[in-house]
């Protein structure tokens, strides 16, 4: 059985609590394992900067059956911003440690602290918008060099550029081939502005 049968994530949701005090921000997550019976060991979640990571760490039993957990994870009270938040999911047995298994699964998904669109910084606002895979609008109240990365779902690098843009709205082509289907997130960093764009690629 490979690593990816043993832990399958199924889904993962990020959530904004309006109001949340020393939580204001939740992961939902559907977790299929490769046993009989399974619990949660343990879990820990670090921030860095923009990105969101929690290591959950799930025990079970004998692989004759599958076992599926749904959990829901509270990722701290994060300031106002754009997060990714990478969730990487790992299954040990016999009192293994999770550090040292083979049975592991990564995915991504995004997370928006405050108004939609918007993440506040000394007053300045950006807000993007995608148009397709390959183009968007970015609307800015400051000029400065747009920096435009694109992640898929296993956090493999698709695409990095940086753009010139001016006061108001900018439209910006970007030089990528033709994305297979899947989740793809859009990472522009704009001064000490930060949004995160999530797209579909059907």
């Amino acid at each position: 059985m490979t690593s990816a049968q043993a832990v399958l994530i199924q889904e993962v949701n990020a959530h904004f609590l309006q109001d949340g005090d020393s939580c204001n921000a939740i992961l939902a997550t559907k977790v299929r394992l490769g046993s009989t019976g399974c619990w949660l060991k343990g879990y820990n979640v670090n921030v860095e900067g923009d990105t969101v990571l929690l290591d959950a760490c799930y025990d079970s039993g004998m692989f004759s059956a599958t076992c599926t957990r749904y959990d829901t994870f509270c990722l701290g009270n994060l300031p106002i911003g754009a997060y990714i938040v990478k969730l990487v999911a790992s299954r040990t047995d016999n009192g293994v440690d999770c550090d040292v298994t083979n049975w592991r699964n990564t995915a991504f998904t995004t997370l928006q602290i405050g108004p939609v669109g918007i993440k506040e910084l000394g007053g300045d606002n950006i807000i993007a918008t995608l148009r397709g895979y390959n183009s968007l609008n970015l609307n800015t109240s400051h000029p400065g060099t747009a920096g435009i990365k694109v992640y898929d779902a296993l956090g493999r690098l698709h695409h990095s550029s940086n753009t010139q843009v001016s006061v108001g709205k900018n439209d910006i082509d970007l030089d990528i081939p033709n994305l297979p289907r899947g989740l793809y997130l859009y990472h522009i960093q704009l001064g000490q502005q930060r949004k995160v764009l999530k797209y579909v690629k059907q």
